[in-house]
């Protein structure tokens, strides 16, 4: 064996397989002037074969009439020991069957050895070369698509979201995410056979806000297949048949050509309809939150109030006895003073004891202590002697105070004070707010569950937004010292926890301002004061 070596940092490495010394130097000479840097190993007998076939030479020739075998031989000999290295064969003793023997065997090239091919050899090495490296880089590529699908597989087997990838052409799922399926339950064979433009319909897409416009409305892989119009984090709701609708973030994204059309584009969307839930309990805590202070605010407000109202309803009496009492202790007033002197003491007096009074049932009624001692009682003769407490106010107003009671009344189980109490406080209400020449009106009739008592007046009326609050404690529709009327607010308030302490209930309502006000007190025959 005998090796020629070129000193070139890149070298041709040339397995020679020739017994002929002459054809040796000519294909040699060819090699060097043409290819430049070689390094030619030559091999002359079987065992150098056997020593050279193995290593990593990047091009073989051969000849075909050999002193100690054939070239067919060695071609197969070469091909076993490195598949991948191509083998030439140029011979002179060669034909057209051992042309095709040698190709069918695994020959990269053939070439007739003659005075002008041998100019030809360095050619069809190098074209052997081209082939050899454009069949290691196609080997690679798919090695490495292989690899990418094995990776994209993989990634779609593990990965969280949704994902759906599609070819444009024609518009189908080429692959999808485990997630994907699950949620659209559907294996992946199923999507690669349904027409991207099947999914809003079988699969349920739709935007949650039903007024968005058509296009909005478009599937958004379809719509970046057709369109190039990719979303990000657009809100979707996805309900496949038998299956919980979902709320999930969606975004798009395309592949171009190199004419800038969609080739393919992936879709991949995150399921959050534990956030959207999440955040719709925190608006719904929030939205609780805002009314609870609301009412605390309100609730501070009212006490304010309350407690300036109270003042000044205390002082108002106070203020007018120390008057009189200042008057009468001078000694300096007649008898007709003195006597009118004596009953504004009293009529203050009394008024404040029953401002003090409600004051200790509103007391009372928060520490749960304003009981009731129930007997038979006629509710009729009730109502009548209610009627006769505001009596002297309503003629004080000139009003027109009609009270009707309907016979045959059922007795029913009551407090006749407590009750007298609560239909009082409903007529006190009634006279304080009627202007003069007004009517109050009562009528205290049987009713399917028990026994009505309906009062009307014809007073300002109470406004739409205010008549929820009526029965509240502290509650008045008109505020502060400049109000036209007295009172702490808490007389329709203790009239309600009297009425609900019978088993009853009582309700107001008014048909606007300037139009009166109609409460009805509803009490059973059977009266239940559990609560």
């Amino acid at each position: 064996m005998s090796t020629h070596t070129a000193s070139d940092a890149t070298v041709t490495r040339v397995l020679l397989v020739e017994d002929n010394p002459d054809d040796r130097e000519l294909i040699i000479r060819e090699l060097e002037r043409h290819l430049g840097a070689v390094h030619v190993s030559v091999v002359r007998t079987m065992a150098e074969l056997d020593q050279q076939a193995p290593l990593p030479h990047d091009v073989a020739i051969t000849d075909y009439q050999l002193q100690w075998t054939t070239g067919l031989d060695v071609l197969a000999r070469l091909r076993q020991a490195v598949p991948e290295r191509p083998v030439i064969m140029f011979t002179a003793s060669g034909s057209e069957e051992i042309a095709v023997a040698a190709l069918k065997t695994g020959a990269d090239d053939y070439l007739v050895k003659s005075p002008r091919h041998y100019a030809r050899v360095p050619y069809v090495v190098a074209a052997a070369l081209q082939r050899r490296r454009d069949r290691e880089a196609a080997a690679a590529h798919a090695a490495e698509a292989v690899q990418a699908r094995a990776i994209l597989r993989l990634l779609l087997d593990h990965v969280p979201q949704g994902i759906l990838i599609a070819d444009a052409d024609p518009p189908r799922v080429i692959a999808a995410s485990r997630e994907a399926c699950e949620m659209l339950a559907c294996d992946d064979a199923e999507l690669r056979e349904l027409p991207i433009a099947d999914h809003t319909r079988l699969f349920g897409w739709r935007r949650p806000d039903a007024l968005e416009r058509r296009e909005r409305d478009a599937f958004p892989l379809q719509r970046a297949l057709e369109d190039g119009l990719v979303v990000h984090d657009e809100e979707w709701e996805v309900a496949p048949p038998q299956r919980e609708p979902r709320t999930v973030a969606v975004s798009t994204s395309t592949i171009a050509r190199a004419d800038g059309t969609v080739a393919s584009a992936i879709m991949v969307w995150l399921d959050i309809s534990e956030r959207k839930a999440f955040e719709q309990e925190r608006e719904r805590l929030l939205a609780l939150e805002r009314h609870a202070r609301e009412i605390a605010e309100a609730a501070s407000r009212s006490k304010d109030e309350f407690l300036a109202t109270l003042s000044h309803e205390l002082r108002t009496p106070l203020n007018a006895m120390f008057g009189w009492l200042h008057l009468l202790e001078s000694g300096s007033l007649p008898p007709e003073r003195t006597r009118q002197g004596l009953a504004a003491i009293s009529r203050n007096a009394r008024l404040q004891a029953r401002l003090v009074e409600d004051i200790l049932d509103v007391s009372r009624i928060i520490l749960g202590r304003l009981d009731v001692q129930l007997e038979p009682a006629d509710i009729g003769q009730v109502a009548r002697q209610a009627a006769e407490l505001v009596e002297a106010a309503a003629v004080g107003k000139a009003l027109t105070l009609s009270v009707q009671i309907t016979p045959g009344l059922p007795v029913l189980p009551l407090d006749p004070r407590r009750m007298q109490q609560a239909i009082g406080n409903v007529l006190a209400n009634a006279v304080k707010f009627t202007p003069e020449g007004g009517r109050v009106d009562v009528l205290v009739q049987p009713d399917s569950a028990g026994v009505r008592v309906d009062v009307w007046d014809t007073g300002p009326g109470i406004a739409p937004e205010f008549l929820p609050f009526i029965f509240d404690r502290f509650s008045q529709a008109d505020r502060g010292f400049t109000r036209q009327y007295g009172g702490l607010g808490l007389g329709l308030a203790i009239a309600r926890h009297i009425v609900q302490q019978h088993g009853g209930a009582i309700t107001a309502s008014s048909e606007g301002a300037g139009k009166g006000t109609h409460v009805v007190i509803l009490l059973p025959v059977l009266a239940d004061t559990s609560g």
